[in-house]
Order: C-alpha cells, then structure tokens, then sequence
C-alpha cells in the first residue's frame, strides 16, 4: 500500500517538472490523481494516528481532480495562474508524502504494540517461513516472553539469528535442543552476562559458519561438540566453561578465528592439528609452562596466516624470549596478558615488521631496553601499557622510537615516576590516555596536536 502511493506521489512529481517543457495531457496527470485517492480512501480505516489529516489530503485531491478537469475540457487561463496552480499541486503531492511517512511509523508501532501485549510468546504468533535473519533483544519482558523452541518451526529457513539472554534470570539461559533443526543457520550470536548453555543438538547445524558467543560465558557439556562443524570459519567465544581436558577442533579445516577459548589440557594435542587457516588466535586461562609451549605448535605460525594474536596465562607461568621469537612476521595485532621473562642483557624479541597494535597487561616487564625493542617497530600505530605491565621507575623515549605512533595509553603502572619523550620521538602522536599512574607527577612535552586525558 505505501509503496503505492509513493510511487504516484513522485510520478506526480515528475510530470508537473515537465509540464512546462511538454505538452501534456492533462487527463493523464488527473488520472494519476483519482489513484491517489483511492488508495487513501481505501485504506483510510487503518489511518488511526493520522485520520485528519487524510481526510484533509482526500479534499485537496478533489480540488485537484476538478482544476484538471476543467483545463482538459479548454476552459482557458493565464499562463501565470496555470503555473501557480502546478505550484499548488506540487506542494499538495509532497505533502501527501509526508502523510505517508507518518502512516507507516504510526501503523508500524500499532502493529508492533499489537504483538507485543500478547499474553502468549512473541515468536509461537509470528509465522513467517520467509524470514532469514531474527534478532532477540530481549527474552523477556512485561508484554509476554520469547519462546525459542518454536523457532525452528515458523522460521525454518533461517540463516541468522542474534539472541540476547535475560540479564535478571539468575539460572542464565540453556538454549533449547530444537534450535538443531535450524539446519541453514550460518550465524549465531548471543550476548549476556549470565552463563548460555549450548544443547548437544548445535552439532546439527553443518552450514555454520559463525558462533559469536564472545559477550557471554558459554557453557558446554559436550566436549566434542564442535566436530561435525566443519564448515565452522569464526568461533569467539567470552569465557568458556567445559570438559577443557577434552575439547576437540582439528575437523574444522576452514577455522578462522578461534578466541577467547580456555586454555587446558586439550593443547597438548590439539594445537598443532588446528587449520593452518586461521587468522585470529586467542587463548585465555593457560595453567601451565606445557601449555603456553603447546600455543607455538599452531600451524598457523608457521604458514604466516595468523594476524591476531591474545593470550593470557596465569601468574605462575611465564612466557619466554624463545618462544615470543616463534610470533610470525605477518601478525598485526597482540595482546599479552601475564608474566614475560626478561633474561639480562636481552630484551625478548619483538621483530615483527607488519605489528601495527599492542597491550600488554601484567607483564611486569623491568628494562627500559624493552620498551626500546617497541619503539623500533616499523608500523606500531597504537600501544596500550596497563596494569603492572612495566615495573620500571623511569622510561624514556629516545630519537626516532615509535615513529608510527598515534594512540598510547599508560594505565595502572604503579612503580612509573619519570617519563621522558626526546625531541623527535612519537612525531605522529595523537592521543595520550593515562591513568592510575600516581607517582607520575609530570608529563613530557608533546606536540600541540596530542589529545591527553588523565585520570587521577
């Protein structure tokens, strides 16, 4: 209906900016007219918000109409007043437009309003086979709940599907075992803060190609789950809980992105079988000095595929100059969460030329010299400090170190109390966060271009 109408608004339109230049029929243009009408008077009763004004709009398409009329029959008239009236005309059609818009936010919201003071689940009333992406921003709320069984039912063709847990429910969200038969899915995103739990049934969807859990914690109860999606490319994932000693991924030759899963024993075995494709690798809870040795058996390091990196350990591990050397020189961005062990007289080993984003985070690094190895990047654009990533009381800058940089921020580093930047050092910078610094009573100077934001 609304498409109608546009479509006789602007052809409206577009004859009157002709009528000048052409002779035209003017029965043509009053036929147009009466069209317009129709469909306003045939859809008036839908027009709640708005009914004054259609009715208003349906006088002047009268008026139109009769004016037309009469210069098809010859009545004659002055040029001029003949312009004035296509003015009038005009200005009539663009506010029948605007009529229009305001239909559709009105039936828009009376249609949404209607579906939602139901008592009975949103999703079991809406049937639409057609329908290919859904998404759930809320499961639940005072008009009615979302049941999501019912989806694979009248949504059968769906590819994505973007669902956001209940955020007061202290159970969290177990996703039913029917969202399996949703066998075209090839995105699934969830998003919450309590625990998602994925049913056994998500092995049957074989054209998966994305599983986005990374704003949640994922739930497992079957370590192989992932096996059969072997067209799975990205994988992300915010903190997961499983059988971690029994996790699988070598079937998924088309692996991408493997993130934020949690490190274990699975490593052992596992790493050095995952897709050389992948292009973005992040580990989290690593336990042991075996496994933090097992990340460096990922293939990727050595076909050059991997640009991300992140990987965080705990405290009673450290991460060695030797195996910071295995980092391919194809990787852009780095995040380093934990201890890194800096043997003396030999910085660790940074010679990565395409690394163009770093943080670290509780490093605990202690040589200036280290932060020297930084600088030397070639294409090193942002660099985040934080907390007790460097123990050192002084750093300073020297000539021609982080000749790229734009975006630096100094967060939590407790111990810092003097820092110097030579003149020519960090010529491109930008932008300078720092914060929790408390011993770093004074800035360097910088060019007048840097944006600084301090926080006591």
């Amino acid at each position: 209906f609304t498409t109608n109408l546009r479509k006789n608004c602007w052809f409206i339109l577009l004859l009157l900016e002709r009528i000048n230049t052409m002779s035209l029929e003017s029965s043509v243009l009053s036929l147009l007219v009466q069209k317009l009408g129709e469909l306003l008077a045939d859809k008036a009763k839908l027009l709640r918000g708005v009914k004054g004004q259609i009715q208003s709009m349906q006088r002047e398409l009268t008026w139109m109409q009769s004016y037309l009329k009469d210069v098809d029959e010859g009545q004659e008239e002055s040029n001029e007043t003949f312009l004035t009236r296509t003015r009038e005309i005009r200005n009539i059609t663009f506010d029948a437009e605007n009529v229009i818009d305001l239909f559709i936010i009105v039936e828009d919201t009376r249609r949404r309003q209607s579906l939602l003071k139901s008592n009975t689940s949103i999703l079991s009333q809406a049937q639409n086979s057609d329908l290919r992406s859904l998404f759930v921003f809320q499961l639940e709320s005072h008009y009615g709940s979302v049941n999501l069984a019912c989806v694979h039912k009248n949504f059968r063709f769906l590819k994505v599907l973007d669902i956001s847990s209940p955020s007061h429910s202290m159970s969290g969200l177990v996703l039913p075992t029917e969202l399996g038969n949703l066998i075209h899915l090839t995105y699934l995103g969830i998003n919450g803060l309590l625990p998602i739990t994925l049913p056994e049934s998500i092995a049957n969807l074989r054209n998966l190609l994305t599983l986005d859990c990374k704003n949640c914690k994922l739930v497992i109860e079957v370590p192989n789950i992932f096996l059969q999606l072997r067209r799975l490319r990205h994988l992300l994932s915010g903190y997961m809980e499983a059988p971690i000693d029994k996790l699988k991924f070598h079937t998924l030759n088309s692996l991408q992105t493997l993130w934020g899963i949690r490190g274990g024993d699975w490593m052992l075995k596992e790493m050095s079988k995952l897709s050389p494709t992948i292009k973005r690798l992040g580990i989290n809870d690593i336990s042991s000095n075996e496994q933090l040795e097992a990340v460096f058996q990922c293939p990727s390091f050595k076909s050059g595929h991997l640009h991300a990196f992140g990987l965080q350990w705990r405290i009673c591990v450290k991460l060695q100059n030797i195996e910071l050397s295995f980092l391919c020189h194809g990787l852009r961005k780095m995040k380093l969460c934990g201890p890194i062990g800096e043997e003396e007289y030999s910085p660790p080993n940074l010679s990565l030329p395409n690394l163009e984003k770093v943080m670290f985070l509780g490093s605990m690094l202690k040589s200036n010299e280290t932060l020297a190895t930084l600088g030397k990047l070639p294409n090193l654009r942002y660099l985040c400090l934080d907390i007790n990533s460097y123990m050192g009381t002084e750093w300073t800058c020297s000539v021609g170190e982080f000749s790229q940089l734009k975006h630096l921020e100094i967060l939590g580093l407790s111990n810092l109390e003097e820092w110097t930047v030579e003149e020519g050092a960090m010529p491109r910078l930008r932008f300078l966060r720092v914060s929790h610094c408390p011993r770093l009573t004074r800035l360097p100077k910088l060019g007048n271009n840097v944006v600084v934001y301090r926080e006591i």
